[in-house]
């Protein structure tokens, strides 16, 4: 594995001088759905800084991927210079395991329910993987919210995808 795909003491040292604390961890913090799933979410970052949102995606846990090799050198890079806030999608992580649905739908509603949560007004909305077609569905209901939209290995999703031309039609 490649010594820059590992955080190391220097990084640590670069967290603590930029005032970021990520030392202490991250404080996670849990909000309602609409239909009562709890969703665990933080935000890490200098705390006048601007905002980013991370739309989630499957296999997601705030804490693991703090830590993992995949995730912590971006994440804790963003964290650096924004008010870094994500969550873990219903079913994963330190979110509800147990929730009445898990549907495109409802991950369109937990992503709404946690930028409430965190009190943000206008902001970018990072998608990655699964959290694109999330990330370009929020952006399109809410407009004026989303100040710029960043995707990254999104793919297609949302009834349209499998749908036949005749139930595009109906729709």
């Amino acid at each position: 594995m490649p010594s820059s795909a590992v955080p190391l003491a220097a990084d640590l040292q670069r967290d603590r001088a930029s005032g970021c604390a990520f030392e202490h961890g991250q404080d996670i913090r849990f909000v309602r759905a609409m239909d009562g799933a709890l969703l665990a979410w933080t935000a890490v970052g200098p705390a006048g800084g601007p905002p980013i949102v991370k739309a989630a995606n499957w296999l997601s846990h705030l804490e693991l991927d703090w830590q993992a090799p995949i995730w912590s050198p971006l994440f804790r890079d963003l964290a650096r210079r924004h008010r870094f806030v994500r969550y873990d999608e219903r079913g994963c992580g330190l979110s509800d395991w147990r929730v009445p649905e898990i549907s495109f739908e409802t991950f369109v509603g937990d992503l709404e329910a946690v930028v409430d949560a965190a009190g943000l007004a206008r902001f970018p909305l990072l998608g990655i993987s699964q959290g694109a077609s999330v990330s370009i569905e929020y952006a399109a209901r809410h407009p004026e919210r989303v100040s710029h939209l960043i995707l990254f290995g999104g793919y297609d999703a949302g009834w349209r995808h499998g749908a036949s031309a005749e139930e595009i039609r109906e729709r």
